[in-house]
């Protein structure tokens, strides 16, 4: 009997509820079980930016505002839901240059930072194509994520908590004794990063491959691969030696 005694002190002292009366000490096993569901991401945002650089602010500021409406203008006549394009901030500052050991204007740098919202994933390569051509001059980066993820991650928290309960079941059966009833079960850490954005694709590689698709003059092949939702559960079970 000195083995569970030892065994229900420290889950007890982990905040497993292992005392059933005032004096009587009730065995039991703590696990952690875990899920993985594979899926598919569908869905993609891209985040996206036109540069510009000139002598006069008045006029950086006109062209990257014209190039930004006429990106626009083009993406919903490919189709694109005027509500998922998106634009994220404009920026115009001034450029200098220190190569005299002084600080010297020479010139201003705008930016509009735009995103196209929630597409199919199989539009993305399609719609680089749309801003290569439309002069779009900066990829910030692709993301994706999956529309049925709670029904995923529901499914992920079953397969935790079957495989807890099989850890229990063979790490009692290990001291001759068999799981009874369940006291607690505590979830875990959930990344639910696949709800907004799992995948970020840094800029200067994903634009390597955008300057030579528009080259090519043809839209960049995108695939989303697979991913895995996951779920994690901690599970008290009490368990029953047998003995008197």
């Amino acid at each position: 009997m000195r083995k569970w005694i030892i065994t229900a002190a420290l889950v007890l002292a982990l905040g497993c509820p292992a005392v059933a009366g005032a004096e009587e000490i009730v065995p039991s096993v703590t696990v952690q079980g875990n899920g993985r569901v594979t899926v598919t991401p569908d869905l993609g945002t891209i985040s996206f930016a036109i540069t510009e650089e000139g002598k006069e602010a008045a006029d950086v500021q006109k062209s990257i505002t014209e190039k930004a409406n006429t990106v626009k203008e083009a993406l919903l006549e490919e189709g694109l839901p005027e509500e998922q394009c998106k634009t994220e901030g404009v920026q115009l500052y001034t450029n200098y240059d220190y190569s005299s050991g002084e600080e010297k204007a020479v010139g201003y740098r705008g930016q509009v930072a735009m995103s196209i919202k929630e597409i199919s994933t199989d539009d993305i390569g399609r719609y680089l194509q749309v801003l290569s051509a439309n002069g779009v001059n900066q990829i910030d980066g692709i993301s994706v994520f999956y529309s049925g993820y709670d029904e995923a991650y529901n499914e992920a928290l079953g397969k935790a908590m079957q495989q807890a309960r099989q850890k229990a079941e063979t790490l009692a059966a290990a001291e001759g004794a068999r799981v009874t009833e369940r006291f607690t079960v505590t979830e875990g850490y959930q990344n639910d990063s696949l709800r907004s954005a799992e995948k970020n694709v840094a800029g200067n590689y994903m634009m390597a491959q955008f300057d030579e698709a528009a080259e090519a003059g043809s839209g960049l092949d995108f695939t989303a691969g697979t991913t895995e939702v996951t779920a994690t559960v901690t599970v008290c079970y009490a368990i029953d030696s047998g003995e008197e």
